[in-house]
């Protein structure tokens, strides 16, 4: 995150000692100065306390990170005059904290709540790796991010409000502090067809305290997976062939596809098109599969494909990977994004 000391906060030698400690911060590239509060920095008494090699660190650390961050990156603005426990400004994505507060909000790392860290976390990595994102993965080496593990949707805003409200949460928010900025969502979109949006309930209770809620556009990670990597991935020779009928099915058909389940039904294609009890959107998504296809796929892959994510015997080839379609890696290149611009 950026940081920027109040001017007049900056002027109180008592501090100082604070402001040593947020310096080894940047240090160890956890976070960067505002670069349009370098010149107060380099001017003020503190400044002159730490020195001219060390403001000279903070001005090339500021303007390294200038070149990724936007104007929506989060400002920490260290004032003395904030209110205890801190306050957000969420528009304009500023959180202002008091000095002896702002080493508690720093030390946090940004954390993405996802429904299960291991999977959705190993997701994020091995996709970072497939797209040559180095800069997401330095950042979770260093810390400056971490998965946190919600337990399932159901958990995801529950786990989110936490950040701001603790456990047992009072009206007179005793135990609140403004850490809205610190915390962003990721989940599985579950939709059964174009259209079914069956989670908008968690991301709209979610949107209320943090960041940012991302919902995939596919059904779950495993339809992320690319068709080279499932068949290397499946040995069985019956197991290759339902991959190739996979990624036989249209862009739409894969990404709503219960690769787990398949259709989650032992009908055949016939019954499964006149049963009017299935919507009739999910009906027509696969009108078109051939027969031969449909029985092949309709009993799904088994939820073994996740390993994919987690071992590291399958993690893929930097910068070779074939995704299952443009959008596909359109959409993960946003959510590495995402993250990067809130850290």
């Amino acid at each position: 995150m950026r940081i920027k000391i109040n001017r007049k906060t900056l002027s109180n030698q008592a501090l100082f000692p604070i402001f040593d400690v947020i310096f080894r911060f940047i240090e160890i590239g956890r976070h960067s100065f505002d670069v349009g509060s370098i010149e107060e920095i380099a001017t003020s008494d503190w400044g002159h306390h730490l020195g001219k090699t060390a403001v000279e660190l903070i001005k090339r650390g500021a303007l390294s990170t200038s070149y990724t961050v936007t104007d929506q990156n989060p400002l920490v603005v260290v004032d003395e005059a904030a209110p205890a426990g801190g306050e957000t400004d969420f528009e304009s994505r500023v959180t202002r904290v008091a000095p002896l507060e702002a080493i508690y909000f720093l030390t946090l790392p940004f954390s993405l709540i996802v429904e299960n860290e291991v999977y959705d976390g190993g997701f994020l990595l091995w996709m970072a790796k497939a797209v040559n994102n180095q800069s997401f993965l330095s950042a979770y080496r260093n810390q400056r991010f971490q998965f946190r593990h919600a337990g399932g949707k159901t958990g995801l805003s529950v786990s989110s409000q936490v950040f701001s409200d603790g456990v047992w949460p009072r009206s007179d928010g005793a135990y609140s502090r403004a850490l809205r900025l610190w915390n962003g969502v990721m989940l599985d979109s579950d939709a059964e067809f174009p259209g079914h949006t069956p989670n908008d309930g968690i991301v709209t209770a979610c949107g209320k305290t943090t960041a940012w809620v991302h919902e995939l556009q596919a059904r779950s990670i495993e339809n992320y997976i690319p068709k080279e990597t499932m068949l290397n991935f499946l040995t069985d020779g019956a197991d290759k062939t339902r991959v190739h009928n996979y990624f036989d099915l249209s862009e739409v058909q894969r990404r709503h596809y219960n690769l787990k389940k398949g259709f989650k039904t032992e009908a055949s294609k016939a019954d499964f098109q006149a049963d009017v009890g299935i919507p009739a959107t999910l009906r027509a998504l696969y009108e078109d599969v051939p027969e031969i296809s449909w029985s092949c796929l309709s009993s799904g892959f088994g939820s073994g494909l996740s390993r994919i994510f987690v071992e590291e015997q399958f993690r893929p080839n930097t910068g070779l990977v074939a995704f299952p379609s443009t959008s596909a890696k359109e959409e993960v290149e946003e959510i590495l994004k995402k993250v990067l611009r809130s850290v």
